[in-house]
């Protein structure tokens, strides 16, 4: 566990020991105030195998942080950040929204964004906050349309509220028992966020966290020529029978969806000057397409060209 705690250092120091640890952190960021003589604050940090899990709490007054183009180029994380308010007031500005995040407010940003946000004390002049920051490829869904925005509450968003505070005591009860709320906890978000980004009638929640799951899996594994839904089922301990059926509930196939996620990724690569120096065949090959002829039929089906013709015409 991390912990940067001003109350470690004389109290001359303190404003800059706790504005040089927080610039170097790896989702850095810049800090401001006009009481530095009277700041306060101390932050822990745990990494719950990929999720960090941060709790901050300050009793120094409004406060103001910022993730500038500065604080970006010397370090990325190229992560997201859910953030909780526990106490006190936040208000910030992100992607071009200007949001307050209150009591039991979340919101959703972007390690890759700049960030400006105004931390203010509540009645009884302290501000608690509690943040999850995990890499975006731990996500199945893309919620850059959602970032700095207060991410709605009701239904899975409340147990998503509700098992981010678990998460952070469990910080303590236990690594183990923290790793499985965290697993959990992003499982929930991510129907959560689905849910936002793509309305639909309701579903169980494990049913549409599994498709999810899945899709995600699909994507990491398609260069293997031995991806197949029968592989895919034995991968979730599921039998190929049951992942039919939860592909067929959201009008699908399992190898429709390998077919037309590989045949995206040829095409991207086809297209790329970067990549000229590779034949169709190598291309195909490289995304799980042995049988060129083969590849070039299901791709003229596709689009309604061939690979050799689409890369004329992209390249010329």
């Amino acid at each position: 566990m991390l912990v940067i705690d001003t109350d470690d250092v004389d109290r001359a120091e303190a404003f800059d020991y706790y504005r040089h640890a927080l610039a170097g952190a790896a989702m850095g960021m810049e800090l401001r105030t006009d009481r530095p003589a009277d700041f306060r604050a101390r932050l822990c940090a745990v990494d719950l195998g990929g999720v960090v899990l941060m709790s901050v709490r300050s009793a120094s007054g409004a406060f103001e942080v910022a993730r500038t183009r500065a604080s970006i180029g010397r370090s990325d994380p190229e992560a997201f950040r859910v953030l909780l308010g526990v106490d006190g007031r936040n208000v910030f500005r992100h992607c071009g929204r200007s949001t307050v995040v209150r009591p039991g407010d979340m919101a959703l940003y972007d390690s890759s964004r700049t960030f400006e946000g105004r931390r203010e004390p509540g009645a009884g002049g302290t501000e608690h906050i509690v943040a999850a920051t995990f890499p975006r490829s731990a996500l199945p869904v893309d919620p850059r349309e959602l970032r700095g925005e207060c991410l709605p509450a009701g239904g899975v968003g409340t147990l998503v509220r509700t098992f981010l505070a678990e998460v952070a005591g469990a910080a303590v009860a236990g690594r183990d028992a923290g790793q499985r709320l965290a697993c959990a906890w992003l499982d929930l978000l991510t129907v959560h966020l689905g849910d936002l980004l793509d309305p639909v009638p309701a579903r169980d929640a494990a049913d549409r966290t599994l498709f999810l799951r899945i899709g995600k899996f699909i994507d990491t594994h398609l260069a293997d020529p031995a991806l197949t839904p029968d592989a895919v089922a034995a991968a979730h301990f599921i039998s190929p029978r049951t992942l039919q059926r939860l592909f067929a509930r959201h009008d699908a196939t399992v190898a429709a969806r390998i077919r037309q996620r590989r045949l995206a990724r040829c095409r991207e690569d086809l297209r790329d000057p970067a990549l000229a120096g590779l034949t169709v065949r190598a291309i195909a090959a490289r995304w799980g397409f042995p049988d060129q002829a083969q590849f070039s039929r299901v791709f003229r089906r596709t689009y309604g060209t061939t690979p050799r013709a689409w890369r004329a015409g992209a390249q010329g």
